[in-house]
């Protein structure tokens, strides 16, 4: 997948930088993808929800010599199935607060640092 828009892009395009509703779904997706593949246990879901603060993370297949998501599991999927435990949710929360640039651009800050906290 090149690209994943999610609610939290939206507000933040939006709203949050007061730009044009009529935006193109390519100038609000994340690029920045985190995937994992069919045969990745929830426990590898759950450690990329935590350490890149997304609630989202697609599922793909490799075939031939092309990449196909065949699904996303979210952070409502595991909670929904009782798939995750209390703290992994405060630390996926937690990672999510950080990852919320406050200067506007994309890279983290003291990521390692803050990662030790958690």
């Amino acid at each position: 997948p090149s690209g994943l828009v999610t609610d939290r892009d939206l507000m933040k395009a939006v709203l949050a930088e007061n730009k044009d509703v009529n935006l193109s779904i390519g100038q609000v997706m994340s690029r920045q993808l985190h995937v994992e593949t069919d045969e990745a246990s929830l426990n590898d879901v759950i450690r990329i929800m935590k350490d890149y603060g997304v609630r989202r993370v697609p599922v793909v297949v490799k075939q031939k010599s092309k990449v196909k998501c065949i699904g996303i599991v979210t952070l409502d999927d595991l909670l929904a199935r009782q798939e995750i435990a209390p703290d992994q949710i405060a630390q996926i929360i937690k990672a999510q607060i950080y990852f919320t640039y406050l200067d506007g651009s994309s890279t983290p800050i003291q990521h390692d640092v803050f990662l030790r906290a958690l």
